[in-house]
């Protein structure tokens, strides 16, 4: 009696490239609310990298051809992780691929845990580590915050004249919460990312009485769904509701152009009851590290 044949499933890591949008997308969308952000990038900039914002390296794990791990290397040093196996493999692929400092990385608090295992990162190497919760909220079960209904605030985009302020207040946020440094390097950065989001239209404030008093942006998006971040209100300010006004503002807005879900993260309790109050719930646990120099 002839032998039967043995089926062997075909293993590979490797960059990914033109031609590999469809294998990662539909990796990535299968994966839930957590790849949006990666999603967007790849949705916004593909997979060829010149270094320009939302441009990223790509390093895939492939069982017999389709995507099963990925890590994403971005324009601004940041690694996006979703690759439950090979995860150290295709860190140091990608970080190599791409020729730029690893700043840091975001994803699944178990996948940078292992991250940081892998780099053997100290505390003297990290200036932020932090376990979020990743909340997700369907749009039509959006809360209206009562200031923002009765009109005593109004959520509206920026104008060119008010980026000076949302710059500083840029910096002042990556003092407070990321353990940036007050430095040039940090306003450079910041006044890069401000603008990039203000030319996208997709950074929004929260006006009463004439001042600007609140500030978020959408930092991800696909044709359904939005990812929110960079929300900001100056110390003197909080304890308002300011922040769940411009927060529930901008997915009005979302909503309005077609999207139905959105979703952020958050390790701050009163920001947490803030967005639960909009009717945001909890999904999961993610990982954010930020490195201190160059690796």
């Amino acid at each position: 009696m002839l032998a039967q044949p043995v089926e062997t499933i075909d293993r590979e890591d490797r960059l990914l490239g033109a031609g590999d949008e469809h294998n990662l997308e539909r990796f990535l969308a299968a994966q839930g609310d957590g790849t949006l952000l990666m999603l967007s990038n790849l949705r916004t900039a593909g997979l060829i990298d010149r270094g320009e914002f939302y441009q990223g390296t790509y390093a895939a794990r492939l069982w017999d051809g389709a995507v099963s791990g990925v890590v994403g290397h971005f324009w601004n040093g940041m690694a996006l992780l979703q690759a439950n196996e090979g995860l150290g493999p295709l860190l140091e692929l990608a970080v190599g691929g791409s020729g730029r400092r690893l700043s840091g990385f975001y994803g699944p608090a178990e996948q940078v845990a292992a991250a940081k295992r892998t780099l053997g990162l100290a505390g003297s190497d990290i200036r932020h580590d932090s376990l979020e919760r990743l909340y997700a909220l369907d749009l039509a079960q959006l809360a209206r915050p009562n200031p923002l209904a009765d009109g005593e605030v109004r959520c509206r985009r920026p104008r060119s004249s008010e980026l000076e302020l949302l710059m500083n207040w840029r910096v002042a946020m990556s003092v407070e919460v990321l353990g940036a440094k007050d430095t040039a390097e940090t306003h450079a950065e910041s006044k890069a990312s401000v603008q990039a989001h203000f030319d996208g239209r997709s950074v929004w404030v929260l006006e009463r009485r004439g001042r600007l008093v609140s500030t978020c942006s959408v930092i991800g998006q696909t044709e359904r769904a939005v990812q929110i971040g960079g929300v900001w209100t100056p110390e003197a300010l909080r304890g308002r509701g300011f922040a769940r006004a411009v927060v529930a503002g901008a997915l009005a807005e979302a909503r309005r152009t077609g999207h139905d879900r959105a979703c952020l993260i958050s390790a701050n309790p009163a920001a947490e009851r803030a967005y639960r109050a909009l009717g945001f719930a909890a999904l999961s646990e993610v990982g954010l590290v930020l490195l201190n120099g160059e690796r």
